[in-house]
């Protein structure tokens, strides 16, 4: 997108668009100069938005904004709460608004705030995280619902409505339907359980913090877990004993549902994070029905209160806690990023300013590092795409009319690849490390083009030709 390609026209994205964009405003802002700075600045980016909805939670919601962002932020770390990922995100956009509605339904007078950032919220979502709209909707709905309040209301919608126009004005609609819309589908339809065991899962969905108990992995994050469930629903029958409201407690028990996509319980990090938004509006539900009980009983809240705080230090504190880890941050890029960091370089020196580089479905970020564009159709051709004929013919497209520079893919570990069409396959140049041939091809015909310094610079990332194609 810094390059000036358009989203879906231009660069295949079967997710909602926001996330890409902040992505290019973190890019354009903090200017990164390797993988290492452009990963910090995008956790830094995380922090900020972090830091700022939970302000904005404090300030609107008082001690169960302190209550949330407490015991949130500080184990969102289990389920990768603080990468960059829409669900890190969507989650405090989701927790305000489950607040707004607690409001209402519990017979507090909303203000044009509260109804105009429901809109904001709500529209941000949308743009965010596709699975998350019909929790966001619903939500906004029992914001909306009744006939009080018109003209706060009419205002909310306003600027719901605008806002949604906005973004679908800056969205290619049919290329949009397509890559969200029906690759999803038939990937879900693909991946997707038999009907009596979705109905099953969706049970689960519904009675999670029943389901807790009694399937998963046990671990550190699973005990702390299961006990903040066990005072959720210790919460839940208390909050019917005093105040008689049952509706309310089915309302918020289906948006919790809606929010949840299902991890088994006791996944961590990143066969997780799926879990982030239901886990975020978890918590913020305990302390919205502690503050209720606490108007009835203050003994009992206070009881509850303790317990709450022996769960969090028990999580902290706990000799298998994340706090006690000693992370080396240099080893951790160079196991998960060194061999990115070491093509994208490679190519870099290699290459001329209007090269092109094609990566065949491995490590998109080659392309940031290196700094070369792609000439395929939709720019990257990764994860499920070889799956549908469009991508593949566009693939062979390129190869056609239009073949890149340099060529790069996971191969088996003797150097064989059979990836490149075998047209073309003669046009292309296999690079070697250590004497022994990698992944990475470049066109014969740039090889007298690529000076000795060049070819030096290269050497020195471990690269180069092997000895019967050396000038």
């Amino acid at each position: 997108m810094s390059g000036g390609k358009k989203l879906y026209s231009q660069i295949f994205f079967n997710h909602q668009p926001l996330m890409a964009y902040f992505s290019l405003l973190v890019q354009q802002i903090t200017h990164p100069q390797n993988i290492y700075e452009l990963i910090l600045r995008h956790r830094q980016f995380m922090f900020l938005v972090a830091f700022v909805m939970d302000f904005l939670i404090i300030y609107r919601f008082g001690l169960r904004g302190v209550g949330f962002a407490l015991f949130f932020e500080f184990s969102k770390f289990y389920i990768f709460g603080d990468r960059f990922l829409a669900e890190g995100i969507v989650i405090y956009f989701l927790v305000y608004l489950l607040g707004i509605v607690w409001e209402k339904i519990n017979g507090k007078k909303l203000s044009l705030i509260d109804y105009l950032s429901s809109a904001v919220f709500t529209v941000l979502i949308l743009a965010l995280r596709e699975p998350y709209i019909l929790v966001s909707i619903l939500m906004y709905i029992a914001i909306l619902f009744g006939k009080d309040q018109r003209k706060y209301k009419t205002s909310s919608f306003f600027i719901f409505a605008f806002l949604t126009l906005m973004v679908l004005l800056f969205t290619p609609i049919k290329e949009y339907l397509f890559q969200v819309v029906e690759v999803n589908k038939k990937i879900f339809l693909e991946n997707s359980p038999d009907k009596e065991q979705f109905y099953i899962r969706g049970l689960k969905m519904i009675f999670y913090p029943i389901y807790l108990y009694f399937d998963g992995i046990w671990n550190l994050f699973r005990i702390f877990l299961v006990g903040l469930d066990s005072i959720f629903l210790i919460e839940m029958v208390l909050f019917i004993k005093f105040f008689k409201k049952i509706k309310i407690i089915l309302m918020v028990v289906l948006f919790l549902a809606l929010a949840n996509s299902y991890p088994p319980p006791g996944l961590i990090f990143y066969a997780s994070f799926h879990l982030v938004p239901w886990y975020g509006m978890f918590i913020f539900l305990i302390f919205l029905i502690l503050s209720e009980i606490f108007k009835i009983n203050k003994k009992l809240s206070f009881s509850l209160i303790f317990f709450l705080m022996v769960l969090l230090s028990y999580l902290l504190l706990s000799p298998n806690s994340y706090t006690k880890d000693r992370v080396d941050p240099h080893y951790e890029f160079i196991t998960n990023y060194g061999n990115t960091l070491q093509i994208g370089e490679v190519v870099k020196v290699l290459s001329k300013p209007n090269s092109t580089l094609f990566l065949d479905g491995s490590e998109d970020l080659i392309y940031w590092q290196s700094k070369l564009m792609s000439p395929y159709k939709y720019s990257w051709y990764t994860s499920f795409m070889p799956s549908f004929p469009i991508f593949v013919q566009a693939r062979e497209e390129m190869f056609k009319y239009n073949p890149p520079d340099f060529y790069y893919a996971f191969c088996s570990k003797d150097g064989s690849i059979s990836s490149i069409p075998k047209k073309q396959s003669s046009k292309y140049q296999q690079l070697y490390s250590f004497g022994k041939p990698t992944c990475l091809f470049m066109k014969r015909s740039l090889i007298s083009e690529i000076s000795q310094d060049q070819w030096k610079r290269a050497k020195e990332f471990k690269y180069e030709l092997p000895e019967s194609k050396k000038l």
